[in-house]
């Protein structure tokens, strides 16, 4: 299980806007202070490696993949909605722009500046 919470801790990591690269490096500081690695393992549960164990372990993993496939899935749907939204303000505001009496004022402006 804890190679699993690893898993699970790292893409938490990740989907919070953490680099997930420096989780490794955060683990060895670990092994060059002994006392905090001492104090690290005495709250570590030791892996369950019993048939039953294994099957809840790879339970857990499909659960958090499907959970992430679909946040992956939520947020590309998600992107894709915003993108077309922002196209449709846009196309909607070139076409006010191009409109005639528009196009007039801001010329008049623009030539009363220039004068």
């Amino acid at each position: 299980m804890e190679k699993e919470a690893d898993y699970i801790g790292l893409l938490l990591v990740a989907s919070a806007g953490y680099d997930p690269r420096v989780a490794p490096k955060v683990l060895e500081k670990f092994i060059d202070r002994d006392s905090m690695l001492t104090d690290y393992r005495s709250t570590q549960h030791q892996p369950d490696i019993s048939p039953a164990g294994l099957v809840a372990q790879a339970e857990a993993k499909y659960r958090a993949e499907a959970k992430y496939r679909a946040v992956l899935q939520c947020q590309a749907e998600e992107k894709k909605r915003a993108e077309m939204l922002f196209q449709a303000q846009v196309r909607k505001r070139a076409e006010l722009l191009a409109q005639a009496q528009v196009m007039d004022e801001a010329l008049a402006i623009y030539k009363n500046e220039r004068d």
